[in-house]
């Protein structure tokens, strides 16, 4: 594996100190910026968790004869409530393509940063180490990326308990064209017009839509790739090295965030995660998920639905080894 050495084979995860919640930051400014993201992650969940599906107004102005009195109204209402709708998809659509920027450009970059000392002029010299005690060593962002990543696997679980959503957004396409010769449908303030709609169409097709989207912007990105595999492997071990035994809470958003890295990187990178010449510890994350995290934690409700996410939301899981899929009862 190179630099993609395991805490186990060198026992540095043992003497690490977690400290993710109090550890003081590298950078402020980035702190900032990933708080933010924080924050609006926070924002979509409660959009999502409170979405007023369009149906029984999409059902009324179908329902309605074209040359009744109630046509007009009837279709306005029903165009006017799945604005809201486009407006909340591509808020969420805009926010994946901006997270995976920061991650690749900013976030990413900084947690791989190592300061060592210039015999030749006594100046600290920035270095990049692609490692998981260097990743771990920047404690706050590093948790800043575990808490995102979380945020983002849960507007994934959300959105798949709104069925509604897609029928919503495809009837807004519908009466989008339409508005261009139909006046009673004029005189909205269109938040996405026909090309973006395409786009917004093919992201909500996706069971996981905001994984989808950040893999689709880190496909090609060896280093991201390559950063975000190493995340999840220096997760799974202080996983395994019970290091969350005194923050139980972290324990759950790091199991996750775990999972959410695992699942881009299947859908990034060329050979998927579960094969052997993948740099994840694919199996072991496979097993702490299925097994070993309510063996270890006591709790079997954080991990509840994430084997159904690693089977079925995984671009390569049909073509993993059949050890990795004897782990999930396949």
């Amino acid at each position: 594996m190179g630099a993609l050495f395991s805490f186990f084979d060198n026992n540095e995860v043992r003497d690490f100190e977690l400290n993710w919640n109090n550890a003081a930051t590298t950078d402020n400014e980035l702190f900032t910026e990933s708080q933010q993201f924080i924050e609006n992650l926070k924002q979509l969940q409660q959009s999502l968790q409170t979405y007023e599906n369009a149906q029984n107004d999409i059902k009324a102005a179908m329902s309605a004869k074209t040359d009744s009195p109630d046509y007009q109204p009837k279709t306005r209402t029903a165009f006017e409530k799945t604005i809201r709708t486009a407006t909340l998809c591509k808020q969420w659509m805009l926010l994946c393509q901006e997270i995976s920027l920061f991650f690749k450009d900013k976030l990413f970059p900084h947690i791989t940063k190592t300061i060592t000392n210039n015999t030749d002029n006594k100046e600290n010299e920035e270095k990049h180490n692609l490692s998981e005690t260097t990743i771990l060593t920047n404690q706050t962002l590093t948790n800043q990326a575990v808490v995102i990543l979380n945020h983002i696997l849960i507007c994934n679980e959300i959105k798949m308990t709104i069925s509604q959503l897609q029928n919503d957004f495809a009837y807004y396409k519908r009466m989008l064209a339409k508005s261009q010769t139909e006046q009673h449908l004029q005189n909205f303030e269109i938040p996405v017009d026909s090309e973006q709609s395409s786009h917004i169409s093919m992201f909500l097709a996706y069971a996981i839509p905001s994984l989808k989207e950040i893999a689709n912007n880190l496909k090609d990105q060896q280093t991201s790739l390559n950063i975000l595999a190493t995340l999840s492997n220096a997760i799974l071990d202080l996983l395994r090295a019970n290091k969350f035994v005194n923050h139980l809470s972290d324990a759950k958003i790091a199991v996750r965030a775990m999972l959410a890295a695992l699942i881009i990187y299947d859908h990034s990178n060329a050979n998927g995660a579960y094969q052997r010449r993948s740099i994840t510890k694919a199996q072991k994350i496979v097993q702490m998920i299925a097994t070993d995290y309510e063996a270890t934690y006591g709790n079997k409700d954080d991990v509840s639905g994430l084997t159904n996410i690693i089977k079925f939301s995984s671009l390569t899981y049909n073509d993993a080894p059949n050890s990795v899929k004897r782990l999930l009862g396949d």
